[in-house]
């Protein structure tokens, strides 16, 4: 592991067992499933912009998996 991926991993430690625990069991039924997908979606679009267009705290809305409805 690099030194890049080891400092983002540290600075994000939080946010990812926060997500663990509120995506546990999360992807065993439809709804939840959908809801990752739109997540994933959602995480793409923002990536796919050019770092000139990329306003993270702009786009970045917390809890916006967990609270999407259900396809």
């Amino acid at each position: 592991m690099n030194t890049l991926q080891i400092e983002l991993r540290a600075a994000t430690a939080a946010q990812h067992t926060r997500l663990d625990r509120l995506m546990a069991g999360g992807l065993s039924d439809h709804m939840g499933y959908a809801r990752y997908l739109r997540g994933m979606a959602a995480l793409v679009s923002i990536l796919a912009l050019a770092p000139e267009e990329l306003s993270a705290r702009a786009l970045w809305r917390p809890g916006s998996m967990a609270s999407a409805r259900p396809c």
